[in-house]
């Protein structure tokens, strides 16, 4: 008796049973699938909703459109500027955008890169240092009719050379009373990037991890649509990237004397267009956890070579110093939250950014400053439409702030 195909065999099993199998491999391969997209959609769904919750990110947010991906340059002289928006609510709650109503404006304008955005403070506690420096000045002047507003003009990795820029470009046009210029470390790390910095800072700037995708080959991907797959890539990159290398040769500061023409350069456009001008020593904490922390993960750390943190420190110390050298050359005043959190190691989150606690910190070092510093006082004098009382013969020093300046 002959066996037909539709049989069982002993040499395998019949085509229903092959194809009842091949059916539950489907079903199987069907479940897994769906689970995995419905893991995607309720990973989706959390990034989204926390980036709501606790970023202020809309839900529908699309990350493929954030700067990163399409800067929309309003200023191509910044290449790494972004669109426009408005300073006067820039890094700012809706509670502390100033309503002058009928009031005299003192507008001081903070200048600097991301110490002066304090994105890590603002997420922490909604404030940034020009916030609090608003709201301390401002207590002082409680019941007056001169009201104090700051513009944070921080940008994250703008060094001096970007900051003159945009004074030039943008910042002049708010016509601030006070232009304060904080700043270091994006000055200090171009020093570590081979090759020459002609024209300036190219030797940093040019390097692709700082050029906006117009001038980059990366393109958003149907991916980059997912706040999820964003988030999991830039993790990858971090691990990719992660990895520091150090050297224990002295290295030299080639580009330091850029950092203090451009200084110097800041302050004459302010001067002359009646700008007070304050400079401050950046704060600074040198732990080599800290540093790590912030550096460890650049895509740029292939190419260049840092120094131990002890030598990193004394580098930092020394562009302080510049500072310093520029602010008596020009007898300006020269606030040093360096010294004031030097060894207050717990308000940083890495080397040179602060917790909303050491924001705060820098903001009343400031504000101290600023109230003591005649040329403010004689700000608000004006503000207050009183005229300066001019003593013939003070007794001491303060007397004579005192008399000249008016209560």
């Amino acid at each position: 008796m002959t066996s037909s195909p539709w049989t069982s065999t002993a040499s395998g099993p019949t085509a229903e049973h092959r194809r009842g199998r091949s059916r539950r491999w489907l079903f199987r391969l069907a479940a897994v699938v769906g689970s995995v997209l419905v893991m995607l959609v309720v990973l989706e769904t959390g990034f989204r909703l926390y980036d709501a919750m606790f970023g202020g990110f809309p839900f529908l947010w699309d990350p493929a459109l954030a700067s990163r991906k399409q800067t929309k340059l309003c200023n191509p002289f910044l290449l790494f500027r972004g669109g426009w928006e408005d300073y006067r609510r820039r890094a700012k709650t809706p509670e502390q955008v100033i309503d002058p109503k009928g009031r005299e404006l003192v507008r001081i304008v903070c200048l600097g890169g991301s110490t002066t955005q304090d994105v890590t403070a603002f997420v922490e506690e909604q404030i940034t240092y020009p916030s609090e420096l608003q709201r301390l000045l401002n207590e002082r002047l409680s019941g007056e009719n001169v009201v104090v507003e700051t513009i944070n003009a921080g940008f994250a990795a703008h060094s001096t050379l970007h900051m003159l820029i945009l004074l030039e470009t943008e910042l002049l046009d708010l016509r601030p009373d006070v232009l304060i210029v904080y700043e270091n470390i994006n000055d200090l790390t171009a020093n570590y990037f081979p090759g020459p910095t002609t024209p300036a800072y190219a030797s940093k700037f040019l390097h692709p991890y700082y050029l906006p995708p117009e001038m980059t080959v990366e393109r958003a991907t149907l991916l980059d649509h997912s706040r999820f797959y964003t988030w999991a890539k830039a993790r990858m990159r971090t691990v990719v990237n992660r990895g520091i290398r150090y050297t224990d040769e002295p290295l030299d500061l080639p580009h330091a004397e850029v950092f203090r023409r451009n200084l110097e350069m800041i302050i004459a456009v302010a001067q002359a267009h009646g700008i007070d001008v304050v400079l401050g020593q950046q704060a600074f904490a040198a732990d080599q956890e800290l540093f790590e922390r912030h550096f460890c993960s650049k895509s740029y750390n292939r190419e260049i070579v840092y120094p131990r943190i002890d030598q990193l420190t004394r580098h930092f110390e020394r562009y302080n110093q510049i500072v310093r050298e520029v602010a008596e050359a020009h007898e300006l005043p020269c606030v040093n939250v360096y010294e004031r959190l030097k060894y207050r190691h717990e308000l940083f989150a890495d080397v040179v950014h602060l917790h909303a606690a050491g924001s705060k910190e820098v903001a009343a070092e400031f504000a101290k400053r600023l109230w003591e510093d005649v040329e403010f006082q004689r700000i608000l004098t004006r503000k207050r439409g009183q005229r300066p009382v001019i003593a013939k013969e003070p007794e001491t020093e303060q007397d004579s702030i005192r008399e000249e300046v008016g209560p």
